[in-house]
C-alpha cells in the first residue's frame, strides 16, 4: 500500500468508521467453536480496530494484531485496554509482504478478515506451526449489491482464494452471498487450511 492508503484508513477510523463492527467474523467463531485457544500463539493480520483479535485474546490466546492504520490500532488498544486483555499491536504495511513486518517465530492460528493480499496468504501458511490453522476470509465478486469495496480490484474471482491455499491441508472453503455481523449482505469467499 501507499503513503494515501494509510492516510485514507486513519481518516475512516478518525471519523469512527466501523465503530459498530464489534462482534467477530463470523466464520473466525465458527472455525474455532470448540476448541481450546488458551495460550496459542495468534496473529491477526490487518486487524483493523482489533475486533477478531480482542474475541480471540479474550478466549486465553496470545494476539499480535497488525494494521497499517495507527488510528486504527490506537482505537483497538483502547479497548483491550478497557477489557484488561493483553494484546502486542504492531504497525505495518503489508503490502511488502511478511519479511517487511520483522515478527519471528510461528503462530498456532493466522487469522486474515477482509483484507485481499493473496500472495500473503500463500507466504504466511509457512509462518504456522505443525497442525497450526490460516483463516481467510475476503469479498467476493458479486453480480448484485453487497458491501464492501466497490471496485472488482478488492473482489476474488472464483477459486483465486481456494488457489492461494494450495500449499496447505484444506479444511474447509465457502464462497457466496452472506449476511454480515451488522445485518447486511455480503459477498464473500472463506477458507481455512491447516499447516501440514
Amino acid at each position: 500500500m501507499t503513503v494515501t492508503d494509510r492516510v485514507r484508513w486513519d481518516e475512516r477510523y478518525a471519523r469512527g468508521d466501523y465503530g459498530n463492527r464489534v462482534q467477530p467474523s463470523t466464520w473466525l467463531e465458527r472455525q474455532t467453536q470448540g476448541r481450546r485457544l488458551d495460550g496459542l500463539r495468534v496473529l491477526d493480520v490487518a486487524c483493523g480496530a482489533g475486533r477478531n483479535a480482542l474475541y480471540l485474546a479474550a478466549r486465553g490466546a496470545s494476539v499480535t494484531g497488525i494494521d497499517l492504520s495507527k488510528v486504527g490500532l490506537e482505537r483497538a488498544a483502547d479497548r483491550a485496554l478497557q477489557a484488561r486483555l493483553p494484546i502486542s499491536w504492531v504497525q505495518a504495511d503489508l503490502a511488502d509482504g511478511w519479511r517487511a513486518v520483522g515478527l519471528a517465530g510461528r503462530f498456532d492460528l493466522i487469522v486474515i478478515v477482509r483484507y485481499l493480499n493473496l500472495p500473503l496468504v500463500t507466504e504466511l501458511i509457512d509462518h504456522l506451526t505443525p497442525g497450526g490453522l490460516l483463516l481467510t476470509e475476503v469479498h467476493a465478486r458479486a453480480d448484485r449489491p453487497v458491501v464492501g469495496p466497490q471496485s472488482d480490484r478488492f473482489r476474488v474471482q472464483p477459486a483465486e482464494l481456494w488457489a492461494a491455499g494450495q500449499s496447505a491441508e484444506r479444511v474447509a472453503f465457502e464462497q457466496g452471498y452472506f449476511e454480515d455481523t451488522d445485518g447486511r449482505l455480503a459477498s464473500l469467499a472463506r477458507l481455512a487450511v491447516r499447516h501440514r
